[in-house]
């Protein structure tokens, strides 16, 4: 058995240098290494092992291990699946790209097989680096333009200096439509979100058919893979629709235009007051008297349709906020406002709302959404944006709070699931059986609840759950968050029962109030002029869609689809501007485009017919383009003629 030492040469010194570079951090890391806990050993072999107490990682040396477990993976590969793209699950545009190209390929007698029986994937995540000996040979196999690397012991990888040539691996993987991210870590819920940041920063839309590798037993690799197989379809969320856009930019153009109140300012001065931010989940219910007995020592912030809840139960909020466009928010607020005072009551929302919505309040208070083409179109700035106002309104109005300077927050009703699959929502909310909102989601996923036991969810609700922690993480010094609600249990805010909750008498609640208010301010018809006009955005969409309709016809003969790699790149493109509005417009459904070429492409059985299968997909992919590029210009000189 060689020593350590003997063999720290040019080749480790080359591999640590290269993750200085390449990932400056875990360099950092693996410099302070100076006597690791376990052992690089060789066998009689000459091949190289871990060992850590008497136990070796592999005891038939790394590169036997590795060649027998590659092989062996073949024959059963992990691989995530998703059912096939058609006209019902995509919007009206990437649905009417799927309906034509597949019925002329069809029509051309061309098959497609259930699931990617190919090696090549777009994603590989492997599990486990140990001393290497795996990865080369599944990046060879697969031709992967996506990897992500796991490894929760640091040790591994600075023993994997001395025997893997990392110096190739990122060389292979220097390439501007190629990535690559190694995570190192225990915390299994940072490793599966730091997954879906790296599909979604790299091309979404070709993350149906990504393998999965594990190198080696561990529970914290082991419940990170699986938390990526329960949440993949929240991989795909919220990617946004060409007509939702067109519906979110005329709503703003007519709310600004002759805005005559407030937009959001952020003000995180802290404040004296707790906050309550309450929803309508079902636990609401067992906690009225609660809010009756503490609301006027704290600032009650109503969230979407959790404001009919309370006025049905004598409680008026201070703040009502809301997030979506739909017309069906304008239905709910009218009744309120015909049956109810709500004259006290602050509408803070977003300013894509229905455009009868602001009237219905005396006090209104609009706020921009990053992340939006109104966004870029019309907002001021930074400090005009909540930010995490996604997926539901709870978001929004957990953000609002955090933003405004609560740093003692109550949530109430706030379940993210039930505890039984038939009560989704408090029995008095729009969402019961005659209600003005239908319900359409299945609870088909469990999570830990907040009092213990398990809770029934679906996958916007974790996501929205994950974004609470994220927002409660961004905020973290100084701030106290309960959580109030019999729902999902959420990281970094206490479970504290309803009863429990008695507030000190507030000295000045009205005070605290016109504070929040005079930190917003007004938005004139001069802002918004010099906003709109800023850009001819006709001619800012017909460039990029001229440009995607280029790309299609680039041929690569070692990656046919590198086109379609390169429209992803030029759809998410950064620019002083941010997120340019001509890209978020159109972007996202031209990335459920993209899922039908990658699904497609991947399942032809007659491999002789691809190149036939690439021409009809880009035919069809310029058609479609061109089509987005005049509906789009359409859409804004028709908005002001």
């Amino acid at each position: 058995m060689k020593d350590q030492a003997a063999v720290k040469n040019d080749f480790f010194e080359n591999n640590l240098a290269a993750f200085e570079t390449k990932f400056p951090i875990i360099h950092k890391a693996l410099s302070q290494i100076s006597e690791p806990h376990s052992r690089l050993i060789y066998d009689e072999n000459g091949e190289s092992d871990i060992e850590f107490q008497g136990t070796r990682l592999y005891e038939t040396g790394s590169k036997s291990y590795a060649e027998k477990q590659v092989t062996e993976y073949w024959r059963n590969p992990f691989r995530v699946n998703f059912s096939p793209p058609d006209s019902k699950s995509l919007d009206r545009v990437a649905g009417s790209f799927t309906y034509r190209t597949m019925k002329r390929a069809v029509e051309a007698g061309m098959t497609f097989t259930p699931v990617s029986t190919s090696k090549e994937s777009f994603f590989l995540f492997v599990f486990g680096v140990g001393l290497g000996g795996h990865i080369e040979p599944m990046v060879e196999a697969t031709k992967c333009r996506g990897l992500f690397i796991v490894e929760p012991n640091l040790e591994f990888i600075h023993h994997s200096l001395f025997v893997f040539d990392w110096v190739a691996l990122f060389d292979r993987f220097s390439d501007d439509e190629k990535f690559i991210l190694l995570s190192v870590g225990t915390d299994y819920k940072k490793i599966s979100h730091d997954v879906r940041n790296f599909v979604r920063g790299s091309s979404v839309s070709f993350f149906d058919g990504a393998l999965t590798y594990s190198h080696y037993p561990n529970s914290v690799m082991e419940m990170a893979r699986q938390r990526i197989q329960a949440d993949a379809s929240l991989f795909m969320s919220g990617l946004g629709f060409l007509e939702d856009e067109f519906v979110m930019v005329g709503n703003s153009f007519k709310n600004l235009k002759d805005y005559d109140s407030y937009i959001y300012k952020r003000n995180t001065k802290q404040r004296s007051l707790p906050t309550f931010v309450i929803g309508s989940g079902p636990s609401i219910d067992k906690c009225f008297d609660v809010i009756r007995a503490n609301q006027d020592n704290a600032v009650i912030i109503s969230c979407g349709t959790a404001l009919g809840v309370l006025l049905a139960n004598g409680i008026v909020p201070d703040f009502q906020v809301e997030m979506e466009r739909v017309e069906v928010v304008y239905d709910i607020l009218s009744g309120h406002a015909e049956n109810y005072d709500i004259s006290d009551v602050c509408l803070v929302a977003t300013t894509t709302i229905d455009p009868r919505v602001p009237p219905l309040f005396s006090k209104k208070v609009l706020y921009f959404r990053k992340g939006l083409s109104s966004w870029d179109i019309f907002s001021p700035g930074e400090e005009a944006s909540l930010v995490q106002v996604s997926p539901i309104v709870a978001n929004a109005g957990f953000s609002f709070a955090l933003e405004t300077g609560s740093r003692e927050i109550y949530l109430f009703g706030v379940d993210c699931g039930s505890r039984q699959h038939e009560r989704h929502h408090a029995d008095q909310s729009e969402y019961r059986p005659g209600g003005k909102v239908e319900w359409g989601q299945r609870y088909s996923i469990e999570r830990p609840g907040n009092f213990g036991g398990s809770v029934h969810t679906h996958e916007i609700f974790v996501w929205s759950r994950e974004n609470l922690e994220g927002s409660i993480r961004a905020f973290k010094r100084g701030l106290t968050c309960y959580n109030c609600s019999d729902g999902m249990a959420i990281d970094g805010a206490v479970p504290k029962v309803p009863k429990a909750v008695s507030l000190p008498e507030a000295s000045d609640k009205a005070a605290e109030l016109e504070g929040i208010f005079n930190g917003f301010t007004l938005y004139s018809r001069e802002e918004f002029d010099r906003y709109w006009g800023a850009r001819n955005w006709p001619d800012e969409i017909e460039k990029i869609c001229d440009q995607l309709i280029e790309l299609c016809d680039e041929k690569d003969d070692d990656y046919p689809l590198r086109y379609v790699v390169k429209m992803y790149k030029a759809l998410t493109q950064s620019s002083d501007r941010g997120e340019a509005a001509e890209l978020l417009m159109i972007r996202g459904s031209i990335f459920m485009i993209m899922i039908t070429v990658g699904y497609y492409y991947s399942r032809l059985v007659d491999r002789d017919r691809e190149q036939e299968f690439l021409e009809l997909l880009s035919s069809e992919l310029k058609v479609i383009l061109g089509e987005i590029r005049d509906e789009t210009v359409a859409f804004f000189h028709d908005l002001e003629p």
